[in-house]
């Protein structure tokens, strides 16, 4: 999947000896296949999101979401760690892999976008704090509109000289209002419904577990293709990135003394980088390559770290449980 051209050369030899020559060429663009499964899928995670973020909005406690603003020291941190640290680490990693200036354009995309709506559900996995989460996605994104600007005009010079970047600003409102309505309804259902907070608290957990396992599951089917159009380079930092967010954005957090569940709140949100963004942007600035497979491989592998991350982590709590009954 890339342009390539296409050379037809017609060779014309005469009976005197004569020679005559003529080509012609043409470009072809190869794009990603268009298949009903595509957009099966594509209904199928929307509507998802859409419904766990209802449910994430059931469990929300108001006053401490307003207390994230009056206390706004561990959302400060967050934006720290989403638009300072992340950023520079993905010019670091496409550095370290020796990436072409394209991918490394790409992979510069990534680290600038906003954190995703799924790190609300992986904390609410990892027992995160879901109050400090949501506000960290809706602030992100809010920032996102000035600071995506900002990045591609700076320091993305170094790779965006020759390529002007399209910021989809009305993909950064529906990524706003997807962090927003649904969560704005499920608060709604809390306060008309309190039995139903209790009902959710209880069992949502294991709802998220299971939905994430299906997406996930579903997206390795659909697109199991992208495996095929990978090189070792591509894998590497995809892994590493996300790798280093959670590590570095953990440190910076640990520094910061704050307590351990907002660490880990901030490490997730930072960590996890909504590349819907990103795709936007490379397919209406970079239509005729096949990079746009580098977002999808990013998220791909970032779920695999994550699942690998709870498995190692409930191994760990069932090796001390067994110790502290022995």
């Amino acid at each position: 999947m890339d342009l390539t051209t296409l050379t037809v050369r017609l060779d014309v030899f005469y009976k005197d000896q004569r020679l005559s020559t003529s080509k012609k060429s043409i470009d072809i663009r190869v794009t990603y296949p268009q298949r009903t499964i595509d957009w099966i899928f594509s209904i199928f995670v929307l509507s998802m999101v859409v419904l766990t973020s209802i449910l994430t909005g059931i469990i929300l406690d108001l006053e401490s979401i307003i207390q994230c603003f009056v206390r706004p020291r561990p959302i400060l941190i967050g934006l720290v760690a989403q638009y300072g640290l992340v950023p520079l680490l993905a010019l670091t990693t496409a550095k370290f892999v020796q990436y072409s200036s394209l991918n490394g354009l790409v992979f510069f995309i990534i680290g600038c976008c906003p954190g995703s709506v799924f790190s609300n559900h992986w904390n609410v996995i990892f027992d995160g704090d879901i109050n400090l989460s949501v506000t960290m996605s809706f602030v992100s994104t809010c920032i996102s509109f000035l600071m995506i600007p900002v990045y591609f005009r700076t320091i993305g010079r170094i790779y965006t000289e020759d390529v002007h970047l399209q910021i989809p600003y009305y993909g950064l409102a529906f990524s706003l209002a997807i962090t927003v309505i649904p969560y704005a309804i499920g608060i709604l259902i809390s306060y008309f419904f309190r039995q139903t907070k209790v009902l959710i608290e209880e069992t949502i957990r294991s709802i998220f577990i299971s939905v994430l396992f299906i997406l996930f599951l579903f997206a390795l089917t659909v697109n199991w293709y992208v495996f095929q159009m990978i090189d070792f380079s591509t894998m590497i930092a995809s892994i590493l990135l996300p790798l280093l967010s959670f590590i570095f954005t953990g440190l910076l957090a640990s520094i910061s003394q704050i307590h351990w569940q907002e660490m880990k709140t901030i490490s997730i949100d930072a960590g996890i980088q909504n590349t819907a963004i990103a795709f936007l942007i490379i397919i209406s600035s970079l239509p005729r390559s096949k990079v746009f497979v580098i977002p999808m491989l990013f998220t791909l592998l970032t779920t695999i770290l994550l699942w690998m991350f709870l498995l190692v982590r409930n191994r760990i709590r069932n090796y001390l449980n067994s110790k502290m009954y022995e």
